[in-house]
């Protein structure tokens, strides 16, 4: 919205095609198109082939609803295909509303952030009326001229390819050792084409599963070569137990080319906890702030 290029780069189907409606911008009236097609499929009374829809997915949807969201799938994995933008902001959309506890949830209730197990009658809910709430909710303000373009790509970031170096990186690796968001997710994860088996078969390639924090040299390295001289690295890390991921983390980005110009701890324990009881053990939240040298 500032007039930066924003690129992002994910191993997880899930957080690219996020990705790629933030970074796609495309007018609301190429969302509404989408969503009108979509609505003419469901009025048209097709029967999805739910055969391979497991137990656990189907506990959270009234049956009409489930094969309202198969349509939705099945429609919005050709329309991305096809390069759609707009098709890009809708499957985010609906995304979004696949569970939950507030009226918009297509789900009985559940949780908005991870799908613990739904609670509650079977009712049906309309996925057009939800998705349409929600897209006129995103679109209730313009862009501002400013906004461009940017990139999503489904890659190890550490093989991120870029036709140019970058002005800044910020991201955020992993927690060690805390909540397992790819399993966690996998009810999104589901509707991004991936089922457990998938998931499960993946879980090595994942930062998330790694517990040897020696295999950031490999990220470091590839960041330093993505990044300008002088360019911003920004981390957003935490003390996990009694290892602070900050102090463990610098010494291997210093060796692939970065200087640490300032960290901040901030005490998270206050911070809302967004209804979960466990909240894990990353109490202190830091930023590292470095820059390429």
């Amino acid at each position: 919205m500032l007039g930066r290029v924003g690129i992002g780069a994910d191993l997880s189907p899930l957080a690219v095609r996020l990705t790629q409606a933030k970074t796609s911008l495309p007018a609301k009236q190429e969302v509404l198109d989408e969503i009108a097609h979509l609505h003419d499929l469901i009025r048209s009374g097709v029967a999805e082939d739910d055969a391979g829809v497991s137990d656990k997915v189907r506990s959270f949807y009234h049956p009409d609803t489930l094969n309202e969201i198969l349509i939705a799938k099945r429609f919005l994995d050709r329309r991305l295909a096809s390069g759609s933008a707009g098709a890009s902001v809708l499957w985010s959309v609906v995304a979004h509303i696949l569970h939950g506890n507030r009226p918009y949830a297509l789900s009985r209730r559940s949780h908005n952030i991870i799908p613990i197990p739904p609670k509650g009658e079977l009712v049906y809910k309309s996925l057009i009326g939800s998705a349409r709430s929600k897209v006129l909710r995103l679109y209730a303000r313009p862009f501002p001229q400013t906004c461009v373009r940017g990139e999503a790509h489904e890659c190890d970031a550490s093989r991120l390819e870029l036709a140019e170096p970058v002005d800044a990186i910020i991201t955020s690796p992993p927690f060690l050792g805390t909540t397992e968001f790819l399993k966690q997710n996998w009810l999104r994860m589901w509707f991004a084409g991936w089922d457990r088996t998938a998931i499960d078969t993946s879980l090595s390639g994942f930062l998330e599963y790694q517990r040897n924090l020696r295999v950031y040299a490999g990220f470091f390295g590839r960041f330093r070569q993505l990044l300008r001289e002088g360019g911003l690295m920004v981390l957003h890390l935490g003390v996990v137990k009694d290892v602070d991921m900050a102090k463990e983390l610098t010494p291997l980005a210093v060796q692939a080319g970065f200087l640490k110009i300032g960290l901040v701890y901030e005490d998270a324990r206050d911070l809302e906890s967004h209804g979960r009881t466990d909240r894990g053990g990353t109490h202190t939240h830091q930023f590292l702030f470095m820059t390429a040298c």
